[in-house]
């Protein structure tokens, strides 16, 4: 099979493995997507949009890790300081689904059920019973 044949049927498989998550899902304002791992050798992360438009280009995105201290990953783009925090709420919050479905424990309908919709009153509740994740 030719390379560029193989690379190109590998980058539409690798669309399939992404979660499109709408703002009026996640209560964000802007898109984010989650994946499944897929062979990939780093952790999970959420793309995530730059744009609070529901009509986005994949190329002005940033990745943005899952873990208990969320970062964007090193590019040439950047993300607000004050979306970035809402991501990283909404990524606390959401860690432990969102590492399940990286992993492939739990499918799409189920990361979808479970998912936890942001807001400042369930982050003032999540952040009651977990001051770890309290901004000093």
């Amino acid at each position: 099979m030719d390379y560029h044949i193989k690379s190109k049927a590998f980058k539409v498989l690798d669309e399939f493995l992404f979660v499109n998550l709408q703002q009026k899902s996640t209560g964000l304002p802007m898109v984010i997507w989650a994946r499944e791992r897929a062979g990939n050798r780093h952790g999970p992360r959420l793309e995530v949009s730059r744009t609070h438009r529901h009509r986005i280009s994949a190329r002005n995105t940033v990745s943005v890790t899952v873990s208990n201290c969320p970062k964007v990953i090193p590019t040439t783009d950047f993300l607000k300081p004050k979306d970035f925090e809402l991501v990283r709420r909404f990524i606390l919050m959401n860690k432990s689904i969102l590492q399940a479905h990286w992993k492939r424990e739990i499918d799409t309908l189920e990361f979808c059920n479970r998912m936890i919709k942001y807001s400042e009153e369930v982050w003032a509740e999540f952040v009651i019973n977990h001051p770890e994740f309290q901004r000093r």
